[in-house]
């Protein structure tokens, strides 16, 4: 720790004032700059012997995982302070949406500096802490370790690439892992990379993963908005077989725009939708598309009139719509997969009964794609031109499609209990701490 601290020390000294322009041009991490230093936006804890349950998740993906949680936390303890922390700018006006009517207070995770990391942890003064997913920084959780305040990584994931990386680091990640008091991993495999790492066994439990939960699913009034109109577009464009691309990253964009222009030749009312894991990168997805002679617009185009020119592809470069976005899909693609970017959650369009299409990179999701694709309900394909083969097919037989849908539903639902174990175990946890 010691050397984590003289060289987090050495960086900010030399390139912070490198750094600090970066951050007063950006908006969102001007925002978050003051918050994140525990100078500004801390939250208020509220009056009463009761201590805070303070859960934290890093950005959309996380927080959207932490809602059916919260709720549940919200339900069975409601004389229990919560309080919810993200570490993006995007996260958090998502969790300001999902959960404002849940927790007391949503602020900015802070930075991993002694100073404030120790200025929000005494502010807070928690009973318990719970990690979503990842966001593992040494300051804090070795500062909830001093201070004796229990902290558990829940709906936790450890891939064997990470898994290599951290065991070059073994002497210092395995006692960062094991004073955590507990590690509820999403599946076996997980759990038994973490006892490899060197985390005690009795740590590791495995309780499964939040996003089978499907409390999660609700759409927000204000994405029902954007849904509709864009609803109200693809029947304009009287798209009849729709493919939702979800979280693609640039590297994805050229084979993306050969299976769309493939489809866009075999598929009559063929019409993709594309969603950027960066709504930044829409122009450049725009372009490459464009390029390959894609008509396309962007979500921000759309106006509310029916004066639109024809498109093949419309650019959605909205934050935190994505999981109810694949409702209007026949067929999903979840992008991160035909690069090396570990995919996405394939269970957003399971939610809503669409058959799964993702690339051969599904690292970070290699037990929920392994079930998807033995149910019928998701199929791997190792290339464009493989997508654009099995989109096709599901078009063409839209009995198969709704098959493969419902059994990815089933997946789904038959993966639910996350949320129930868990509270289970922070009640054990309460309870055992307060006799």
């Amino acid at each position: 720790m010691q050397a984590y601290n003289l060289l987090l020390h050495a960086t900010c000294t030399l390139a912070g004032p490198l750094m600090l322009p970066f951050f007063l041009l950006a908006e969102k991490r001007r925002g978050t700059l003051l918050p994140r230093l525990g100078l500004a936006g801390l939250p208020h804890r509220p009056k009463g012997d009761v201590q805070p349950l303070w859960v934290h998740a890093l950005s959309v993906g996380e927080t959207l995982s932490a809602v059916p949680l919260v709720e549940g936390l919200r339900a069975a303890l409601p004389d229990v302070p919560l309080f919810f922390s993200v570490s993006t700018y995007t996260g958090f006006q998502i969790a300001v949406g999902r959960l404002a009517q849940s927790v007391q207070a949503v602020f900015y995770y802070p930075y991993d500096l002694l100073p404030c990391v120790r200025r929000v942890i005494g502010r807070v003064d928690p009973a318990l802490v719970i990690l979503v997913e990842s966001d593992i920084w040494p300051n804090f959780v070795m500062t909830l370790a001093r201070q004796r305040i229990p902290a558990f990584l829940v709906n936790a994931r450890l891939s064997d690439r990470s898994l290599k990386g951290y065991r070059r680091f073994q002497s210092f990640c395995a006692p960062l892992f094991s004073s955590l008091a507990a590690i509820c991993a999403q599946s076996t495999a997980d759990a038994r990379r973490f006892e490899r790492l060197g985390v005690p066994a009795e740590k590791v439990m495995v309780v499964g993963n939040l996003k089978f939960d499907p409390r999660g699913q609700v759409p927000e009034p204000q994405t029902l908005e954007v849904l509709e109109r864009i609803e109200t577009f693809m029947r304009r464009q009287m798209a009849r077989h729709v493919l939702v691309a979800g979280s693609v990253h640039a590297g994805e964009a050229a084979p993306l725009a050969g299976a769309f222009s493939g489809l866009k030749r075999d598929v009559p009312g063929f019409f993709a939708l594309a969603v950027p894991r960066d709504p930044r990168k829409s122009a450049f997805f725009r372009s490459v598309f464009s390029d390959a002679g894609l008509r396309c617009l962007t979500y921000g185009d759309l106006d509310g009139s029916n004066r639109h020119p024809a498109a093949d592809v419309l650019i959605v470069d909205r934050m935190g719509i994505l999981r109810d976005l694949y409702r209007l899909a026949d067929v999903a693609f979840v992008g991160g997969s035909l690069v090396r970017r570990g995919g996405h959650n394939p269970l957003e369009p399971a939610a809503w009964a669409k058959p799964v299409l993702c690339g051969p990179h599904m690292d970070d999701f290699r037990d929920v794609a392994a079930r998807l694709a033995t149910a019928g309900g998701g199929v791997q394909v190792a290339s464009a031109a493989a997508l654009q083969h099995a989109a096709a097919d599901f078009f063409f037989n839209p009995l198969a499609a709704r098959r493969a849908g419902r059994a990815a539903q089933d997946v789904l639902q038959a993966g639910g209990g996350a949320v129930a174990e868990i509270l289970e175990l922070i009640r054990r946890h309460l309870d055992r701490h307060a006799q």
